[in-house]
């Protein structure tokens, strides 16, 4: 089954990014695409994604309501930046994060083919998978699809957050 979508209705919440909707279709930003699964797992009920994800989303609206802005802590930045927020904290089991370590990662989750022991950590350390973060990047694997990956990695390489490679 698929991650559930939530409309705003234009009347009560403005279709604009700065208030986390989609400005041509109106689908709530409840999250980066490659997290849903870390907060809405697989097999979870309707009732756990209204929870972990609805619920914050309308606090921030209406703390945004209130005040202006989104709350301090909760909220990821629009678009790319946001991407790399997100991946900021996921790579955070691999060590010092950088750009290149998350460009590494990001395209290793974007691929079909599962990593293998032999390849290069995307961590950067230059060992072999199987003697460095293996267990971390399977588990990430695990949460994140591979067309979610490529997803992200496509907004980033457009809005410039990443280089295109020219392998």
């Amino acid at each position: 089954m698929g991650v559930p979508v939530l409309h705003c209705d234009p009347t009560e919440i403005s279709w604009k990014a700065h208030r986390h909707v989609n400005e041509q279709n109106g689908e709530a930003c409840l999250c980066v695409r490659s997290e849903y699964r870390i907060h809405w797992p697989f097999g979870s009920t309707l009732t756990v994604f209204v929870e972990r994800l609805v619920v914050p989303y309308f606090t921030g609206e209406l703390y945004y309501d209130a005040h202006g802005c989104w709350p301090p802590a909760g909220h990821r930045s629009h678009g790319a930046p946001g991407i790399i927020e997100a991946y900021l904290e996921l790579t955070a089991g691999l060590g010092e994060p950088s750009m290149a370590m998350i460009e590494r990662l990001m395209r290793l989750l974007a691929r079909r083919a599962d990593p293998k022991g032999h390849e290069l950590c995307p961590c950067g350390s230059l060992k072999k998978m199987r003697a460095c973060h293996r267990d971390v990047v399977k588990n990430l694997r695990r949460i994140i699809a591979p067309k979610d990956a490529h997803a992200d990695l496509l907004t980033c390489l457009k809005e410039g957050t990443l280089r295109e490679r020219r392998d």
